[in-house]
């Protein structure tokens, strides 16, 4: 299929599903980072954004309005890209392919490039035209007498940090949408998590948002459910990273989990799969064990009909729940076979009629 007709077919689902949650909203996509409108035939509005950047060899996609796409391709995409070849490569920052064409020899600044490896160590390429003949004498001059005691490179990718973890959370976050499309988008509880994607340059990580793996390398993005500490937590396995989300019933995750996740190990952890092709169908919860990790406003409120995915944690096939009146409890309950799942509280209704905001 043409990109440009997959494009449409996708824009059509979304438009379907997300008409499920709101029917005032027919004809409509919602762009699951800013929750902002677009009308289906503004297409030039609606951008493809891949979860990992194409320039580290990303294929899964999913689809967000143009004004934020473009924001995380000036600031993110860059760094996380280049993040997730050095992991997948296992290779060092030292390593990239992002070099700023300079570096100081014995307090002096040169132009130039290097090159590291574990064999042969470091190579340094001094470009004479890019550096001053004042510098390039003295570095010849400490070169010749074996004086010089320092060498400092500069990394692009150790100062952009920071975008690397947002563009980490940005990408786990749209895992999730494409798996779950608007069940998982338009959860209120999510918002801190929105306005960090959208603020990367202001905005401030939690410390304990995810974990580097230092023996393991994921060959495809997933996502999952598992138990860090004793924090029921959802996961999203990227390069050799988990990023941590909260489940619908523990908004304050973050603030229970450790700050130091040195010797903590992740006691047991399941791969969740939804959907194929973005087959949204209308508000789904996802109940695991006892346990509501996701549930859409729309849910709380009862303003749209809805169904639950039930996760056993033995990792038997899930089963599809509807919700039935209190009448109907009473006389499936009488029932020989009846066996009765009770789910944590803890859930909070929004205080808007119909959930949604913005």
């Amino acid at each position: 299929m043409k990109r440009k007709d997959k494009k449409a077919k996708l824009i059509s689902r979304l438009s379907t599903s997300l008409q499920r949650f709101y029917p005032e909203l027919a004809d409509h996509f919602l762009c699951p980072t800013c929750l902002k409108t677009v009308a289906v035939s503004e297409v030039d509005q609606i951008s493809e954004a891949h979860i990992v950047p194409r320039s580290a060899g990303g294929r899964l996609s999913t689809l967000i309005c143009t004004p934020c796409n473009s924001t995380f391709g000036h600031s993110q995409d860059k760094w996380l890209g280049e993040f997730v070849r050095l992991a997948h490569a296992r290779e060092s920052v030292l390593q990239t392919r992002h070099q700023k064409g300079h570096f100081l020899i014995g307090g002096q600044r040169v132009g130039g490039r290097f090159k590291a490896s574990p064999e042969d160590g470091f190579e340094f390429f001094i470009d004479a035209r890019h550096t001053s003949p004042a510098a390039l004498a003295e570095v010849q001059c400490q070169a010749a007498k074996n004086s010089i005691k320092e060498i400092t490179i500069p990394l692009p990718i150790l100062e952009n940090r920071q975008l690397v973890d947002f563009g980490l959370i940005t990408s786990a976050y749209l895992l999730w949408f494409r798996e779950l499309g608007y069940s998982w988008a338009l959860q209120r509880h999510l918002d801190p998590i929105r306005e960090l994607i959208l603020n990367p340059r202001t905005a401030a990580v939690p410390r304990n948002y995810g974990v580097v793996l230092k023996k393991r390398v994921f060959d495809s993005p997933w996502i999952g459910v598992g138990v860090v500490g004793e924090e029921l937590c959802l996961l999203t396995g990227l390069a050799n990273r988990l990023v941590f989300f909260p489940p619908a019933d523990r908004h304050d995750l973050y603030v229970r989990l450790p700050t130091d996740f040195t010797g903590m190990v992740l006691s047991r952890y399941q791969v969740l799969r939804f959907y194929d092709h973005h087959q949204f169908g209308g508000p789904l919860g996802v109940i695991y064990h006892d346990r509501t990790i996701v549930c859409p406003d729309v849910v709380l409120t009862r303003a749209a009909e809805s169904r639950f995915w039930a996760f056993p944690t033995d990792g038997s096939e899930p089963r599809m729940l509807y919700p039935i009146t209190k009448e109907e409890f009473d006389l499936q309950q009488g029932l020989p076979d009846a066996a009765i799942l009770k789910v944590k509280p803890g859930l909070k209704l929004p205080p808007s009629e119909i959930g949604r905001h913005g």
